[in-house]
């Protein structure tokens, strides 16, 4: 069976609901009930028309000719329209399609060396060093003192029997103190101390507050039994509850802040900069940092509220007491403890907060040297912002600058900030305020 194939043909007339006389919908989908005239536009019937032929005035466009004419220029809009997606959706050509030159290097743009790729993040090494030699050195002085507490006590309570009844009391009072909500314990079931088949859990105890302490009756003993040479010395400390020392952060009551009174503010202590001024000297960065800071600070004061919350005290209680008056072999053991195993151990190495603050004055001071000089790479505008946004919702330190003062800052802040950023890379300068 053969049947004869004919073209496609597509439907090219404009479609124009009757009854509202619009486009692009027929009358089975038209919303107006009402017929409109296509002389005036009025609602009713085109045969009740009875004023003169000069008074036709289209509904769509305003003009002198009906609604339903075919040569004005919305109806030639709508059927070019039309063409439009026929050609869009009925054209089997496509965009011919050219190869690239291998040698051209728009097509084929140079790569970045290995420097170009890596001086963006070069910047990023001292701080990278410095925090490595933090997290090696906390973990070696927390490893060995903890190791040297545990073997200690160990030995103290594989040697002395007589201690199980101080002990028990002293469990006693802990009970008492857990019950009375002044420390709490640390829930974890994992061994605190495994050596040689011997598994031992210590509870880790946290105050609740700090405690002030004052050391009476010192006194000395021979050294018979001791290591190293060093006098036995023994001591009373009598230990009291204090208050929790005030905070140097203030307390900012955000849920009533301005933040067009604080945008203005800070705009207006930041006009005080000449922008002139060019800062070709470490001088020069310190005025310029300082004068953003104390701009956002007297912004914050001008439109931020502080909130005083009430401040809490806490009784001792007879258990509490008992506690801190404890016997003197407690205190006998400690002293021990810290004669022979922590103030004999000679330092091998600098301390370590030295370590640290020795590195950070090399690098201010530029005493570090590096095989290639460094160029930097410029901050974006767009990067601070980034980098603002993502901050938490905190204070950032105790110069009582807040984080969400930053965030709803102005843009002339981050042009500021984004210039001082840039000088200090340039300068190789770390302002110290």
């Amino acid at each position: 069976m053969h049947f004869n194939a004919e073209a496609a043909s597509q439907n090219k007339k404009t479609v124009q609901c009757y009854i509202c006389l619009q486009y692009n919908h027929i009358a089975k989908y038209c919303k107006t009930k009402q017929q409109i005239c296509a002389k005036c536009g009025d609602n009713h019937r085109i045969e009740q028309w009875t004023a003169a032929n000069d008074a036709i005035k289209c509904n769509n466009c305003k003009g002198k000719h009906l609604a339903t004419a075919n040569d004005f220029p919305n109806f030639l809009e709508q059927k070019k329209r039309m063409l439009n997606l026929i050609n869009q959706y009925s054209s089997t050509s496509s965009p011919t399609t050219t190869t690239p030159l291998l040698h051209d290097r728009n097509e084929f743009p140079s790569l970045p060396n290995m420097y170009q790729r890596q001086q963006g993040h070069l910047h990023y090494d001292i701080f990278d060093e410095l925090i490595n030699l933090l997290t090696t050195k906390m973990e070696k002085i927390i490893e060995e003192t903890t190791k040297r507490l545990f073997e200690t006590l160990i030995n103290n309570d594989a040697t002395s029997s007589s201690s199980f009844s101080d002990s028990d009391e002293d469990i006693h009072i802990l009970q008492e103190l857990l019950d009375d909500d002044l420390i709490e314990c640390v829930e974890d079931d994992s061994p605190t101390f495994e050596i040689n088949d011997y598994e031992a859990k210590l509870d880790w105890i946290l105050g609740s507050q700090p405690l002030l302490s004052f050391i009476t009756n010192v006194e000395t003993h021979p050294t018979i039994g001791t290591i190293n040479g060093h006098e036995l010395l023994t001591f009373d400390i009598t230990i009291g509850a204090e208050p929790k020392a005030t905070s140097p952060r203030l307390s900012l009551n955000f849920k009533i802040v301005k933040w067009p009174k604080f945008r203005s503010k800070l705009a207006q202590q930041l006009t005080l900069w000449n922008n002139d001024l060019s800062l070709n000297s470490p001088l020069d960065i310190e005025d310029y940092s300082i004068l953003i800071a104390n701009s956002i600070m007297l912004a914050t004061q001008e439109a931020v509220p502080t909130s005083t919350p009430p401040s809490k005290s806490y009784a001792l209680t007879k258990g509490s007491s008992k506690f801190l008056h404890a016997t003197s072999h407690t205190t006998t053991l400690f002293a021990d403890y810290f004669e022979n195993d922590v103030y004999s151990c000679t330092d091998d190495t600098l301390p370590f907060h030295d370590q640290v603050t020795s590195q950070a004055s090399n690098i201010k001071n530029n005493n570090i040297t590096f095989s290639n000089t460094r160029k930097w790479k410029q901050i974006t505008i767009e990067e601070v912002k980034y980098h603002i946004k993502q901050l938490r919702n905190s204070s950032a330190g105790p110069g009582n600058i807040h984080n969400r003062c930053l965030k709803n800052s102005s843009e002339l802040l981050i042009q500021h900030l984004t210039k001082l950023f840039n000088q200090i890379l340039k300068q190789g300068y770390i302002p110290t305020k």
